[in-house]
């Protein structure tokens, strides 16, 4: 009888293990919550994890990008003011929400646009700039590999020919191969690439402070401005750190879930992800300007000479590849997460490789995008700055900072989520009208606007616009439908 009793007491034990083990499982993909307990992230932890994933060699983009429009003076202010709102207003719509429940992103975006316009969402804001993304960094890293056969062979280098592309198509597929073997990987050359990035970062400064002193770099002009107007030029400037602030709506919110708290979810990402990208955004700045190239892999041998050029643009185009992985890899857990079961059944490599078609289409068809690649990110700032609105209307101000995990995790069919169908028509309207807002206040594509523009930018009005649409039209038509279990 005794050793009967014995034997049920360890099966129940084994099947408690296996139900917490499968438990753990599923908070870790994104199903369910995770506990306070299993969190790892505390103030200082999370803000390294934001800087490390800040710290890539986008910023040296965005920060070229801004020498055309700005001299340093003006591009160093338009760099903080524009970063610092974005990143806040970015931040204020995803991060607490994860902080306090320990939810997914996207699984928390049912509760604001339903789960069929989550996945909508979802396709606009992460699949679209991620690709976007791979075919830019796989570019760079394709120039990269131009500059060195240059620097070594002495010929001139050729940003847009067959070797840089055949270099960038050959990035992406060493990108696929290394996330579809998994994340390990991954994070052994973020540990590596990281703490590296911020050392080429400083010998860069240290090299461009040797041909020109401080004050005369920042007395210098703007590459090529396209308006008179100094002011108008300026605000573009602006926009387009706005841009590089909002641009990181897809990803932060899934990072924060794995933070201790609220404060701890929210605070870190002014230190990690503004302070971080601000710096390479400076050094990308200064060096445009001072050496008359916006292009990181042409100043880079400009400023280093052979030796250290060559080092630097080995190491450009290593980073560039872990940077592309990251996001790879984020999208897809996310896309599996938000996914219908036909997209589920798909294996890990195969709906990768899927991915990746767009971008080497890109690649091959549209090299020239890399030359005016501050266009495409301005674009995803008409979307991005709607959805952070949404966001902070919705959470703050509408439910209270109350969620219903069991809604957003159970059936949702029939669940109080479901709104219409599945969709939210409200949340959905409103994001049309933020992104309607911003691009008749401010057009990416020709870099015309209205005269409001250089008093408030356009991601200002588009957030503020998609927010009040959202608030006022859910208070008047959701509560009555009982939709969206509004308090």
């Amino acid at each position: 009888m005794t050793d009967h009793v014995a034997t049920g007491g360890l099966a129940a034990a084994e099947i408690l293990r296996e139900e917490a083990s499968a438990n753990r499982a599923a908070a870790e993909r994104g199903d369910a919550p995770l506990l306070p307990s299993e969190r790892l992230w505390g103030f200082w932890e999370f803000t390294y994890a934001n800087s490390a994933l800040a710290i890539a060699t986008w910023a040296f983009l965005i920060g070229g990008s801004v020498g055309l429009f700005v001299g340093p003076k003006e591009g160093i202010a338009a760099i903080i003011i524009g970063n610092i709102v974005g990143v806040m207003l970015t931040a204020l719509a995803t991060t607490p929400l994860s902080g306090r429940y320990g939810i997914e992103q996207f699984v928390a975006l049912r509760s604001q646009f339903g789960y069929n316009g989550s996945r909508v969402v979802y396709v606009l804001a992460v699949v679209v700039l991620t690709m976007g993304w791979l075919a830019v960094l796989a570019m760079m890293f394709g120039r990269s590999i131009d500059g060195l056969t240059a620097l070594s062979s002495g010929e001139a280098a050729n940003p847009t020919g067959i070797k840089m592309i055949i270099a960038a198509v050959g990035a992406i597929l060493v990108t696929w191969f290394i996330v579809a073997r998994g994340p390990t990987s991954i994070k052994f050359f973020n540990m590596v690439v990281s703490p590296a990035l911020v050392i080429l970062m400083i010998v860069m400064l240290y090299l461009i402070l040797q041909h020109r002193s401080f004050a005369e770099l920042l007395a210098m002009p703007a590459l090529s401005p396209p308006f008179e107007d100094n002011t108008l030029n300026f605000m573009i400037a602006v926009e387009v750190n706005l841009a590089a602030g909002f641009s990181w709506w897809p990803y932060i919110g899934n990072l924060a879930r794995l933070t201790k708290n609220e404060r701890t979810a929210f605070w870190p990402n002014i230190l990690g992800i503004f302070g971080a990208a601000a710096l390479g955004e400076i050094v990308g700045l200064l060096a445009a300007v001072a050496l008359g190239d916006s292009d990181p892999t042409i100043w880079m041998t400009k400023i280093a000479g052979p030796i250290i050029g060559i080092i630097a643009l080995l190491f450009v185009a290593f980073a560039n590849m872990t940077s592309m992985a990251n996001i790879l890899y984020t999208s897809i857990v996310g896309l599996r997460q938000v996914g219908t079961a036909s997209i589920r059944a798909i294996s890990w490599g195969m709906i990768l490789f899927l991915f990746c078609i767009i971008p080497l289409g890109l690649v091959v068809f549209y090299p020239q995008m890399y030359d005016g690649f501050f266009i495409f990110l301005v674009w995803t700032s008409a979307l991005n700055s709607a959805l952070a609105g949404i966001g902070i209307a919705d959470y703050f101000f509408l439910r209270g900072q109350k969620l219903d995990m069991r809604s957003l995790h159970g059936p949702q069919e029939t669940g109080p989520y479901r709104f219409w169908g599945g969709f939210n028509p409200i949340g959905l309207f409103a994001l049309a009208v933020g992104f309607g807002v911003y691009v008749l206040v401010f057009n990416p594509q020709t870099l015309e606007s209205l005269p409001v523009f250089k008093y408030l930018t356009a991601s200002v009005p588009s957030c503020l616009a998609a927010g009040a649409v959202h608030y006022v039209l859910t208070r008047l038509f959701a509560r009555g439908r009982g939709w969206g279990l509004y308090p």
